[in-house]
């Protein structure tokens, strides 16, 4: 079984016992995969197995659309953290 098929069977599962839908993505990477989560279709898994289903996956999207970036900081804000 690969991730994309666990990542389905979980999402049968909590749909039987608890009533919720669930949005997976399932790639390489943290970032990827909520990016992912917040784009799958009506499967409700996005599985990107390799490298170049994220790039294809990635290329189109705008770069805020990335889960963890965001807007610059403002200047002054720039050296805290």
């Amino acid at each position: 079984m690969d991730a994309g098929e666990l990542a389905a069977r979980f999402r049968v599962r909590a749909l039987a016992q608890t009533v919720n839908d669930t949005d997976t993505g399932v790639p390489e990477t943290w970032a990827t995969a909520a990016t992912a989560s917040a784009r799958v279709g009506r499967s409700g898994v996005l599985h990107l197995p390799d490298h170049r289903e994220v790039e294809h996956f990635l290329c189109p999207l705008p770069i805020r659309a990335v889960h963890g970036i965001g807007p610059p900081r403002p200047p002054s804000s720039r050296g805290t953290g």
